[in-house]
């Protein structure tokens, strides 16, 4: 094992910063970042329980903001899917994604990476997921791990709160990310158990790009040697 790389992201707290004023997003204005993943899949069955739970959050806090990171392909489709919603959406591009997360007091996502990356920037939040019900059936059958989110997984625990199949629905997600947002002692919380999440993904301190690459100098090394 040689570290995870998201281990290597740049956490420069300057970026979330520079997101908000690049966007006009004051500082003290709540702002969700929304990863409802990357397949099409995904956003069928997501996007909706998200709408409905971003809508009941804008009566909550009527000042709230929600930013989507996606890719160019999905870019089109989340636009046309959000421009009904009662707050301002802002769509970004995968390369502003970091930027959005160290900017956001709370995530909604899809369960994946971005559990990982979130966990990276200390960003409370709540990991959602559905599926054809004959899906989550096959998967309820073979998978046999307790949880979803990669961070719960490694803490052995439901740190993070996991919205899963029928216990996805708008008004949990809603209540959840409402606790992140007023509950200061919840939300710091998750961030220490998000802090020794990451904390099992490093090896000494050190890169694991490095650790790789000195792995695979010293294979190429024995290879090239001549033999007696």
């Amino acid at each position: 094992f040689v570290g995870h790389p998201v281990t290597e992201i740049n956490k420069d707290v300057q970026v979330g910063r520079t997101f908000r004023l690049r966007w006009g997003i004051k500082q003290d204005t709540p702002l969700i970042c929304i990863l409802p993943g990357s397949r099409l899949s995904e956003i069928k069955y997501l996007l909706r329980h998200f709408e409905e739970a971003v809508s009941l959050l804008a009566i909550r806090f009527t000042s709230i903001k929600v930013v989507i990171p996606t890719l160019p392909h999905l870019s089109e489709i989340l636009r046309l899917r959000t421009a009904d919603w009662p707050v301002s959406v802002i769509i970004i591009q995968e390369e502003d994604k970091f930027g959005a997360m160290a900017a956001s007091n709370a995530g909604l996502a899809a369960s994946g990476t971005v559990a990982l990356e979130l966990a990276v920037f200390r960003v409370p939040n709540v990991i959602a997921y559905r599926v054809h019900p004959l899906t989550a059936l096959i998967v309820k059958l073979l998978v046999q791990i307790k949880y979803a989110n990669i961070v719960n997984v490694l803490l052995g625990r439901e740190a993070i709160p996991e919205f899963i199949q029928n216990k996805c629905t708008g008004p949990l997600l809603f209540l959840a990310i409402e606790k992140l947002l007023i509950d200061k002692a919840v939300a710091t919380e998750q961030q220490l158990a998000m802090r020794a999440a990451i904390d099992q993904l490093t090896n000494s301190g050190i890169l694991p790009s490095e650790i790789a690459a000195k792995a695979i100098l010293k294979q190429a090394l024995v290879l090239v040697q001549p033999k007696n």
